[in-house]
């Protein structure tokens, strides 16, 4: 099997392990991401809910509540927005971390998994993995799917390239 890519060290803050995802987040305000607090967004899939957790403490400062079967997720560059896949609803669901509550919904082509965000965070790529074999390009600007990438097969993950120019 070609590689299309070498794996890498994710640059900090952001580190991804099975199941977590280290963010400079904010615990209530974006003020506090840009101090560089950094947290773990540890999603739910067979809950309605997303559980911030400071990794200093193993505890959990916040909830997220209204976000059912949620399967991945992708902070902006600067740490203002999460979004994540919502796997009942088919959206890419849009939470801003000064608020943390969902402000918008974009509908997906089908069942998402995982998600991955551009390096100047212009766009958020989503694999779906049910009603197509593809992966939806979401411009964050139209704030909508602006193209569906069919693959070969089911697709669980999408990944960003180093280097920022593959998918």
């Amino acid at each position: 099997m070609k590689r299309l890519f070498r794996p890498r060290r994710a640059p900090a803050p952001a580190a991804i392990v099975p199941g977590l995802l280290a963010l400079a987040l904010s615990s209530a305000t974006a003020v506090a991401a840009q101090e560089g607090k950094l947290r773990i967004v540890q999603t739910n899939s067979a809950g309605d809910n997303v559980h911030i957790i400071d990794p200093a403490t193993n505890k959990v400062v916040q909830v997220i509540d209204g976000l059912p079967k949620v399967h991945g997720v992708a902070a902006a560059p600067d740490g203002g927005t999460l979004y994540f896949s919502n796997e009942i609803d088919r959206t890419l669901e849009i939470v801003p971390t000064d608020v943390m509550k969902v402000v918008e919904r974009i509908p997906l082509s089908g069942r998402p998994h995982n998600v991955a965000i551009s390096h100047d965070g212009r766009k958020v790529y989503v694999a779906i993995i049910q009603d197509c074999s593809c992966v939806d390009i979401v411009d964050l600007e139209k704030g909508e799917v602006v193209k569906s990438i069919p693959t070969r097969g089911t697709v669980h993950n999408v990944f960003m390239s180093p280097d920022g120019r593959s998918t």
